[in-house]
């Protein structure tokens, strides 16, 4: 039994319909391909919904280019750091240590800006700011607005202005703008959960 209140508007979706059968044919072909996966199902579901949530913001005309950008690279580190923590097996053939993998220098900065930034958040998160928590369940692992806002038992639409906040931040840390517009969103985000 779910502990949730019932939605406002459930998405009542015949999954048996000849049109939405071909559409999840076309989706499982497409998901083997797909870095993120996901059942059909879940993607049909993001696809009636307006797309992922980021695509929402940006075409509610909430976040602009560099905001775009700040996700894009977010998304980009985090793929790069977990692929770097895969498991593999070791190799105990003597090997010449001068040869190593080499990482394109945009990833190495891209990585080092993204760590410096979710260092900056998970500090944060210890004394009750959930703005890094709702970014990487934007980006990273697609959820919906109004899921975020559920699970963390806040009002609808903060869960949007938090992922605005982060995006803004990072574009801040990343010294992507001039002198005030940086303290303006530096501000803006530092005071956001706060005043939410």
């Amino acid at each position: 039994m779910s502990t949730y209140p019932p939605l406002k508007h459930p998405l009542k979706v015949d999954w048996q319909s000849p049109e939405l059968r071909a559409m999840k044919r076309m989706l499982r072909i497409e998901a083997r391909k797909s870095p993120h996966g996901g059942t059909p199902e879940t993607a049909i579901k993001i696809r009636l919904r307006g797309g992922p949530p980021i695509e929402r913001l940006r075409a509610a005309k909430r976040i602009g280019p560099l905001e775009l950008a700040a996700a894009e690279e977010i998304e980009r580190a985090v793929e790069a750091i977990s692929a770097g923590v895969s498991l593999q097996a070791m190799d105990l053939e003597r090997v010449d240590r001068g040869v190593s993998r080499r990482e394109p220098a945009s990833l190495v900065d891209t990585v080092a800006r993204y760590m410096r930034w979710a260092r900056h958040w998970a500090k944060r998160a210890a004394s009750g700011d959930e703005t890094f928590r709702m970014v990487r369940g934007a980006l990273i692992e697609q959820q919906s607005f109004h899921s975020l806002d559920r699970a963390i038992g806040v009002r609808d639409g903060t869960a949007a202005k938090a992922v605005v906040w982060g995006l803004r931040s990072y574009c801040a840390m990343a010294g992507w703008l001039d002198r005030n517009t940086q303290k303006v969103w530096e501000e803006e985000a530092a005071n956001g959960w706060r005043n939410r």
